[in-house]
């Protein structure tokens, strides 16, 4: 492959001009190799009889790469050739070593120019190759001055300036593409090299003009080659094979404007990458130091800690990710491009980190660098989170809020009660409105912390209670918590049996008699034909003890006569307590617990016919039973209950379901007269 350059020769014809060129220039482009290409002061100095020059003409995308001659063979003073090449700014960055122009300069023979009206074709592979020999410690002094000092004129004095076109050509072709473009310099500034009040970058003059330049220019920076400042960069450029720093630099240069400015940055970044002491932490200082701006370097920036990062060769993607994370002040870079959460999610994603150390790198990253949602994408199983919140309570808030439904797994509810709280209230802050699952799933795990959420909820929380143990029974729950929701809480408690009388389950009536007193369950105001229901889905699965407990209650609550039709469900239950209590075993509590009535109501009115004519006026003394003959006791209170409250004949007669208890109820009836009356009925 070949690049067309085009050349031009300027010299001395009746003043100096344009002699020949291989293309139609402009007036502009004129203009400017015309005063470009003429001697660069007013005297020629010894030593300066030919200095090289490079300039970019802007307007014409071309950059001016000249030698100029002295011609001493022109009798006229101060005449000059000058040989320009003008090589298009797209070539430029084909070209990587840029001395090879300096072997196709041609000094011309006057009067024989033809050549010069001729472009050349340069094999590009010709352009890859430089056989400069330069100097590391002079390079390095320029490299010093350049670039440390990037808005100065570079002004070095010397009376041999042929010795450094190497190192300044060297230093040219270091350069990537935009910045060669915008670099200017002189081998041989007789006086102040400028253009369009822009002085060049480098400028090598005679000793004796030092005084005089230094005036002229603006910003002066006269160059010491023995003055090397503490940073020695002929070290990098020895240290790293050329093409590796070229490479870097033309890469990431490209999105960089073409300043001297953004030269050493760039230079010191490669170095930090490659130089295995230098901590990540060190190269995001760098940035923020050098290229703090989110426009600036972002290639370099997102080559070096984007997705796939060039940076894996020293640093795993778990360091980068959490070295971008820790880092304090990322604003050198668009986060967002750099994908930090699909990253964070691969590591956990790939197992390189635990979901402990997941969670740890999300609770300290900030806002703008990881957002909380992220545990939205998280895969990782219910129980892992847990052991998280466990570990760590203080990322509840957090993850629960992305996480709502992880509160209705149970086995958060067996975790610290600190870590129980902390969920509640952040359930709370969340604003949830329908709380009966949370609280179904902490009373299922019997937590203490109901009692909390009591607190927090509120009264919603009994009546949920209340629905679940009606549902599900008493096994699921806390004791202590039964007994609040039934007695702390009477008008709660109260309000929902009478709004779900009937709902109620056979397993909640059941479980009233456990922690109520036949008192308490008397006040409870429950219509008597809701207890002769319940009583008779409960029989069948009743035995024992726990039978004599639950029908000795109902026949107390029915005794008392309370309640409307009171007497039939002494009817329905008195059959039970009369046939338990018969037994050998009686549960004296229990026994004790049911009203006695065993004295009989001797104050009658009406007195049978027999008795009127043939019997004795007196009233006859009934003996007492004996203390432990239960049967007696509970017919003589039947009987003595239905002649005080005047109950009817049949819920009487149900009452008997074998012929002893009626046998002995008729025994006793007749020992008074109500009692015979009552018979007479």
């Amino acid at each position: 492959m070949k690049i067309k350059v085009n050349q031009s020769l300027h010299g001395y014809s009746n003043g100096h001009q344009l002699l020949a060129c291989s293309m139609e220039l402009n007036t502009l482009i004129k203009k400017v190799l015309l005063f470009q290409t003429d001697l660069s002061g007013s005297n020629i100095s010894k030593g300066f009889e030919s200095y090289i020059t490079g300039y970019p003409i802007e307007e014409n995308s071309v950059y001016a790469f000249s030698r100029t001659w002295y011609a001493d063979e022109m009798k006229r003073p101060g005449c000059v050739w000058t040989h320009t090449f003008l090589i298009d700014f797209s070539d430029l960055s084909l070209i990587s070593e840029l001395d090879i122009f300096l072997e196709l300069f041609r000094r011309p023979i006057f009067g024989n120019y033809s050549e010069y009206n001729n472009s050349l074709d340069i094999e590009l592979s010709d352009l890859q190759k430089s056989e400069l020999s330069v100097e590391l410690t002079s390079k390095d002094s320029f490299l010093i001055y350049l670039y440390e000092n990037p808005d100065k004129t570079v002004i070095l004095p010397t009376s041999t300036p042929e010795s450094f076109e190497n190192t300044v050509i060297s230093v040219w072709s270091d350069q990537w593409p935009r910045l060669r473009r915008n670099f200017y310099f002189c081998t041989g500034a007789l006086s102040l090299k400028e253009w369009d009040n822009r002085e060049f970058d480098l400028q090598i003059i005679p000793k004796n003009s030092v005084v005089n330049i230094e005036k002229q220019s603006k910003q002066p920076l006269i160059m010491i080659l023995s003055d090397i400042n503490t940073i020695n960069w002929g070290i990098i450029f020895s240290k790293y094979e050329k093409r590796f720093i070229r490479k870097f630099l033309w890469t990431y240069g490209a999105d960089l404007e073409g300043k001297r400015s953004n030269y050493l940055p760039l230079l010191i970044l490669f170095n930090a990458i490659y130089s295995e002491e230098v901590l990540l932490s060190d190269i995001f200082n760098l940035f923020n130091t050098y290229f703090p701006s989110k426009k600036e370097a972002k290639a370099l920036k997102y080559n070096l800690l984007g997705t796939n990062s060039s940076l894996r060769f020293r640093f795993s993607e778990r360091e980068l990710v959490e070295g971008i994370i820790a880092y304090n002040d990322v604003s050198f870079i668009d986060l967002h491009e750099l994908g930090l959460e699909n990253r964070l999610l691969g590591l956990l994603e790939r197992q390189e980190i635990t979901l402990f150390e997941f969670a740890n790198i999300v609770e300290q990253a900030s806002p703008s660098l990881v957002k909380q949602d992220i545990w939205g994408s998280v895969t990782a199983d219910t129980q892992g989170i847990i052991g998280i919140l466990e570990i760590n309570p203080d990322l509840s808030r957090r993850i629960i809020s992305q996480f709502p439904s992880l509160a209705l797994n149970s086995n958060i509810w067996g975790c610290s009660l600190k870590l129980q709280n902390t969920i509640l209230k952040t359930l709370l802050d969340l604003g949830v409105s329908d709380w009966k699952p949370y609280i179904d799933v902490i009373l299922e795990s019997k937590s203490e912390v109901i009692f909390e959420a009591k607190k927090i909820v509120g009264a919603e929380v009994v009546m949920i209670s209340l629905n679940f143990l009606n549902e599900y029974g008493s096994y699921l729950l806390l004791k202590k918590w039964i007994k609040h929701i039934l007695f702390d809480n009477k008008s709660l408690f109260h309000k929902w049996l009478s709004d779900n009388l009937s709902k109620l389950s056979v397993g909640f009536v059941s479980e009233l008699f456990n922690h109520f007193s036949f008192k308490e369950l008397d006040l409870l105001n429950l219509p008597v034909k809701n207890w002769i229901k319940f009583y008779s889905e409960l029989k069948p699965n009743i035995s024992g003890e726990r039978f004599f407990l639950i029908s000795s209650a109902l026949f107390y609550i029915g005794i008392k006569n309370n309640y409307k039709d009171s007497e039939w469900l002494v009817a329905e239950t008195f059959p039970d307590v009369f046939s338990y209590v018969g037994s050998e075993n009686v549960n004296l509590k229990i026994w004790n617990s049911i009203p006695k009535d065993i004295e009989p109501d001797q104050s009658d009115l009406l007195i049978s016919f027999f008795d009127l004519y043939f019997g004795s006026k007196k009233k006859k003394k009934i003996d007492p039973p004996r203390y432990n003959d239960f049967q007696e006791i509970l017919v003589r209170t039947l009987v003595n209950k239905h002649i005080k409250f005047n109950w009817g004949l049949q819920s009487f007669l149900n009452c008997f379901k074998s012929e002893k208890e009626f046998s002995q109820v008729i025994v006793y009836c007749q020992k008074f007269p109500k009692g015979k009356y009552l018979l007479t009925r």
